[in-house]
Formats: structure tokens, C-alpha cells, sequence
């Protein structure tokens, strides 16, 4: 895969709205379980292979790779990967921070990651969608072999 190029316009793609809650209206001991499953369901069901995802001291830690070897997927899977962080965060996730890294072909090709707080800022209205989406596009790391 030419892995060139990715990043470019993330910031314009990252510019969308991240809206919705995951109360599904089911009852759980654990309510952080039922965001964990949430988040991991939309992933896959956005064609995201899922290689390690755990939560530890209020840090997600997922490991994926998108849904195609494409530039185009990668950003992709950064929208989706961002968006469902976005949506349970939102919702009531208590943890403090998403860790993401992408993997294409089993090379590691970007690291990204994104704030709870951010999510909070952009709720509260003291950042605007596309000042969230430049947040998260600062923190995307290229990794080139």
C-alpha cells in the first residue's frame, strides 16, 4: 500500500458531526462493559479488524487495522475510531483517553489519539467540530518502514 498521502485533508475529514449516546436500554452491573461492547461493535461493524482493545486506568488501548489497505480507509477508520469514542464518551464512558494504533498488511503505518476532554469541550460548546477535528489530526503520527 502507498502509504503516502493518508493524512492529507484529515482535518477537513475529521470535520464531522460526532453526535448520539449508546443507552441501548439495557440494564448492566458494569456500565463501563456495555460502552466497551458498544465501542467494539460499531468498529466491526464499520469492517475494522480489532487486534487489541483494552481499557486500563482510564486509557483505551486499541490496536486495529481498517477495513481496506488504503489511504483512504485509514482516515476512514480514524473518523469511525473517533466518532464511536465520541458517541460513548458523550453517553457517560468514564475514562480519560483513546490510544490508537493502525495497522495495515501487519505494519504499523499511524498513531493517533484523542481526549475525553475534548468531547466534553465540544459538548460544552467551547470548541467547535472542525477546532476537535484539528485536535485530533495534530496528534496523528505517520509511521513510515
Amino acid at each position: 500500500m502507498r502509504r503516502r498521502r493518508y493524512l492529507a485533508g484529515l482535518s477537513t475529514a475529521l470535520g464531522v458531526a460526532f453526535v448520539g449516546c449508546t443507552d441501548d436500554g439495557t440494564e448492566r452491573s458494569d456500565p463501563n462493559e456495555a460502552y466497551r461492547n458498544a465501542f467494539r461493535t460499531t468498529l466491526t461493524d464499520e469492517g475494522i479488524t480489532i487486534r487489541r482493545f483494552e481499557v486500563r486506568e482510564g486509557v483505551v488501548a486499541l490496536e486495529y487495522a481498517p477495513a481496506e489497505a488504503t489511504e483512504a480507509s485509514v482516515e476512514e477508520s480514524v473518523r469511525t475510531a473517533g466518532g464511536a469514542y465520541y458517541d460513548r464518551i458523550y453517553g457517560g464512558w468514564d475514562v480519560d483517553r483513546l490510544e490508537a494504533e493502525v495497522f495495515v498488511d501487519g505494519s504499523l503505518v499511524a498513531t493517533w489519539h484523542m481526549e475525553s476532554r475534548w468531547v466534553r469541550q465540544h459538548r460544552d460548546g467551547d470548541i467547535s467540530r472542525d477546532e476537535l477535528g484539528e485536535k485530533i489530526q495534530a496528534t496523528v503520527k505517520r509511521h513510515d518502514e
